[in-house]
């Protein structure tokens, strides 16, 4: 099989892991559900690297763009990019791209801008003043976000070399 080949087997197969670890949830009081997508994020970028992992981000950001049930609750469809935590969809490009860099602190960033990214959308779409918004959508999933990445980071590091 040709490198080509394999890279485009890889950022599919990535793709269609994001939307069953987007599936897999645990409820929270907040509302918002604890689900395993800033796992599977960070996995991606770990395990294939900045471009392919940003790429198979893509693809399972189009799909569900496209209405393609591959979000929490089998759910799909340009409107989850226009509401409030659609912020956090765009920055999963950022976070994906940053685990690429193979290093915690390029990790970190990665959530820092996710979550920057998401309070912005927030924010805009509420009218709630900064301060209100980080309280409400950020900081209830910061450690959680933080603790699924640095997995997501150090899973991918293990497999990267059986693989």
């Amino acid at each position: 099989m040709s490198a080509s080949a394999k890279a485009l087997t890889r950022i599919g197969f990535s793709a269609a892991f994001l939307a069953i670890l987007s599936q897999i949830a645990l409820p929270l009081p907040m509302g918002v559900p604890l689900t395993l997508q800033t796992f599977g994020i960070s996995l991606c970028g770990s395990l294939l690297g900045k471009k392919q992992g940003i790429a198979a981000v893509a693809v399972w950001l189009l799909l569900g763009m496209m209405g393609a049930p591959v979000f929490h609750g089998f759910q799909g469809g340009f409107a989850h990019f226009l509401g409030y935590t659609g912020g956090f969809l765009w920055g999963f490009l950022a976070l994906a791209f940053l685990c690429g860099g193979k290093s915690i602190h390029w990790s970190l960033l990665g959530i820092a801008l996710c979550h920057i990214i998401g309070i912005i959308q927030f924010m805009l779409i509420s009218g709630n003043p900064f301060w209100v918004s980080l309280m409400q959508a950020s900081l209830p999933y910061l450690l959680k976000d933080i603790v699924l990445t640095l997995g997501g980071i150090r899973l991918g590091k293990k497999l990267k070399g059986i693989l």
